[in-house]
């Protein structure tokens, strides 16, 4: 079935067998592009989530979908910035992926590497979008720096002093008061 496909193609993209993942683009054919799990991952989503460059190489050899994205409109890059995975980031920004893409929540990479605490990913944002990305807001109003507050995440909010963003969190006249918690 379609699912035991996948999952198949899911473990070997973790245990970086291309090989399963060639015989999985010859058994289905153009259906390789498309298939995905459940929660709409495709087999590129799983590697920029696992930081498997190796498969992920493979996979876009094989002409897999490297464009689309989950249900909530996550891409590979806002994937990868959320795990992390710095080197999937930067495969990607080879392949021309647009660092200001927003999910349906109005999220970049950076509210996504923000929310989980990923610094490297972070840093290696600022060096490659500029200060304006963490300056970016979500469909609540909310960019990078209102998440690390509102969650306490000490490393980011470090890391945003050090590199002198943080003192650019709220806009004149907007204070802490009038954010929730990040989403």
């Amino acid at each position: 079935s379609g699912d035991e496909i996948m999952s198949l193609i899911v473990q070997a993209i973790k245990d970086e067998n291309i090989q399963v993942l060639v015989t999985a683009k010859k058994y289905l054919g153009d259906q390789f592009a498309s298939i995905a799990t459940e929660d709409g991952r495709t087999p590129a989503a799983v590697a920029a989530a696992e930081g498997a460059e190796t498969a992920l190489a493979a996979l876009a050899e094989l002409r897999a979908n490297l464009r689309a994205t989950t249900k909530q409109g996550d891409s590979l890059m806002l994937i990868a910035a959320y795990h992390g995975h710095v080197h999937i980031m930067e495969f990607l920004r080879k392949r021309g992926f647009d660092l200001h893409h927003r999910n349906k929540l109005g999220q970049t990479a950076a509210h996504k590497a923000a929310l989980t605490g990923a610094v490297p990913a972070l840093r290696w944002l600022l060096g490659r979008g500029g200060a304006d990305l963490f300056a970016l807001r979500d469909n609540q109003g909310k960019s990078a720096l209102h998440y690390a507050e509102s969650m306490y995440l000490e490393p980011v909010i470090e890391f945003f002093k050090e590199v002198g963003l943080w003192e650019r969190r709220f806009e004149p006249g907007e204070d802490a008061s009038e954010l929730g918690p990040a989403t």
